[in-house]
């Protein structure tokens, strides 16, 4: 808000219209005049390609990667996958390389290294999660080997995604990156208290899981050569479905009971602005 309320940068009018691109249709169904004055949502997508193609082979910007995530999703929504694929890539290598910048003995670049504050680091380490969520969510469909699994979030130390607070107001604490580490054990029982401020935390690692089950899928699942072998069939431990089915339960385990529907309904979620991540943490878990 701060870009909008002094002079705009380019990447933040593209920022701005992928954003109306992506939501058009939610105003228009709702008859709101100034979403019929807009241009249609292909015109708001070309402003932004036309704005991207002079940014993406410069320094990289947090801002310009979120300009290709939110491109990417408007072209999976719209069906134009190659766009798609294309953008959500080069918005990865471009985190990469911000990431680098930071953390590499010998980064690629470190001319564009920049301090980070608290505010804007959660929103780096945010946007990189991000990054991670929408690699494994365009491979939904189709197969294509994903460019950032979770052990290359890990081999780069990326920080665990900030909670809905440290988002917010920042975070002076360091911070561990894995889904393992983020998790305290408690006395009795398995390692809980994932609640709803870490929701985008608990959906990193479900699609993670989901990512994971539509490779197999994708590889023919259980028509897979030699998956009727005894070691392979889906009630032996070590099987790749026991094992799929074993990582979903433990990433359930580790979620607040508020947060398992049908349990809790989602009307009372709603109530305090936790509707939708609400949602999709639990089809996350029932399509699974």
């Amino acid at each position: 808000m701060a870009e909008y309320h002094a002079a705009r940068s380019t990447e933040s009018k593209a920022l701005l219209a992928t954003v109306l691109a992506a939501t058009k249709k939610q105003p228009s169904v709702l008859n709101e005049s100034w979403a019929r004055e807009l241009p249609n949502r292909e015109s708001l997508a070309s402003y932004a390609r036309g704005i991207l193609s002079d940014c993406i082979l410069q320094p990289p910007k947090v801002i310009v990667v979120q300009v290709l995530l939110i491109l990417t999703l408007y072209e999976w929504g719209v069906r134009d996958f190659q766009k798609a694929w294309m953008h959500c890539g080069i918005a990865i290598r471009m985190m990469q390389s911000l990431h680098s910048s930071r953390v590499a003995p010998y980064p690629l670049d470190i001319s564009h290294r920049a301090e980070l504050n608290d505010l804007s680091a959660v929103v780096e380490t945010r946007t990189y999660w991000a990054c991670f969520i929408m690699d494994c969510t365009i491979n939904s469909g189709t197969y294509n080997p994903r460019m950032l699994p979770m052990s290359e979030m890990e081999n780069l130390k990326v920080a665990r995604p900030p909670t809905s607070v440290e988002f917010a107001f920042g975070s002076d604490t360091a911070t561990p990156s894995t889904e393992h580490q983020a998790s305290a054990s408690t006395e009795n029982g398995p390692p809980v208290t994932l609640d709803m401020a870490h929701s985008f935390e608990i959906m990193a690692s479900g699609f993670d899981i989901n990512a994971t089950v539509m490779s197999f899928l994708f590889n023919d699942g259980r028509r897979a050569p030699g998956m009727c072998a005894p070691e392979n069939c889906p009630w032996v431990p070590t099987s790749p479905w026991a094992i799929c089915l074993k990582r979903l339960e433990i990433w359930r385990e580790r979620q607040h009971k508020r947060l398992h529907y049908p349990r809790n309904s989602v009307a009372v979620h709603m109530t305090l602005g936790f509707g939708e991540s609400f949602v999709y943490l639990n089809l996350l878990y029932y399509q699974r």
